[in-house]
């Protein structure tokens, strides 16, 4: 790999760059910030913790994601970095997503892109959909990763409200009620099982029409395609 010129330039004037108990070579920050300024005065050498450590201190982000990628630090302390660098590039408003959102290159704003991604996913078998996963919590298996982060890992047995529950119903209505109920309720008439479908209170669901699902108050103000004056 070509040396970089201001590290020839350091040694130049100061001789071989000293190196730190591992036998890591030191790093050659830039005082003043500028990378492009190479005079002699504006280089010092200091250890990769060091040069971290200023660049963090300085709030100079992008050269602190740069220095932390060749250490070991915590994934908790990356993902800070990480996270800092782009707020200071969404702020100064030269994020990729801004830039390509400008170009008119977003993968958001072209959907042949999108499926070229698609079809380049599945073909190599890196697809979420293609993902064979297996419960650590609750042992189950299955495909496609939607389904393990939604109702699995570390949201296994939390995310479905039925869940330890059960159908019951007595002819004229029926209910979910919790299991340890069930023997209750079996010796007060009622039957296991939801029963028909007319057992089950039937709400508007969200398309207008009837249905079982539980009705909730849309939260877009995208028309969609409803009719003006509907």
């Amino acid at each position: 790999m070509r040396k970089r010129e201001y590290r020839k330039i350091y040694e130049k004037n100061f001789g071989e760059i000293p190196k730190d108990s591992s036998g890591r070579s030191y790093d050659i920050h830039h005082i003043d910030g500028n990378c492009l300024n190479n005079d002699i005065s504006n280089l010092i050498a200091v250890s990769i913790e060091d040069h971290y450590k200023i660049h963090k201190n300085q709030g100079d982000w992008g050269a602190a994601w740069s220095v932390a990628k060749r250490m070991n630090i915590t994934p908790q302390e990356k993902s800070e970095i990480t996270r800092n660098m782009n707020l200071e590039r969404a702020k100064n408003g030269t994020h990729w997503s801004q830039i390509s959102s400008r170009n008119g290159t977003h993968h958001f704003q072209n959907s042949e892109y999108q499926k070229k991604l698609t079809h380049i996913s599945l073909a190599n078998g890196t697809h979420s959909s293609q993902q064979v996963w297996t419960c650590g919590n609750c042992g189950k298996s299955g495909k496609h990763l939607v389904n393990y982060n939604r109702y699995h890992g570390k949201n296994c047995g939390s995310v479905s409200k039925s869940k330890n529950r059960v159908w019951v119903n007595n002819g004229s209505s029926s209910k979910m009620i919790e299991e340890h109920k069930l023997t209750f309720f079996l010796e007060n008439g009622w039957n296991k099982g939801r029963g028909t479908a007319d057992l089950t209170p039937r709400r508007l669901n969200s398309k207008g029409t009837t249905g079982r699902a539980n009705p909730y108050a849309r939260k877009t103000t995208r028309p969609y395609n409803k009719k003006i004056g509907a």
